[in-house]
């Protein structure tokens, strides 16, 4: 398993800032960032969400979602969806291929 895609602890990265783990139940998105300094620690500010999906592709679909901005311009939301669609096709591949070792 030396793609990176799937470590021990059975998390798929999707991209920089989301993954998807699964437990015995759920298919769990999570979302995590990194910003800027917190003035009175110190620390990092930290911003965490996650999501539960009863199968893979609504949590693929759930980041789809979450990856798309309003845009005035018809293009633009076009190239955004081929960009997370090719992201999850390729997310799935690599998927698919892992589970064939």
């Amino acid at each position: 398993m030396g793609s990176g895609l799937i470590n021990k602890n059975k998390i798929m990265k999707l991209d920089k800032n989301y993954s998807i783990e699964k437990d015995a139940y759920n298919w769990i998105l999570r979302y995590e960032s990194i910003g800027g300094i917190n003035k009175k620690t110190g620390k990092p500010i930290v911003t965490k969400n996650e999501t539960y999906h009863g199968a893979l592709k609504f949590a693929l679909f759930a980041y789809l979602d979450s990856v798309l901005n309003p845009s005035s311009d018809i293009k633009e939301l076009l190239s955004a969806i081929n960009e997370a669609e090719t992201r999850i096709i390729n997310f799935v591949d690599k998927r698919a291929n892992i589970k064939t070792l």
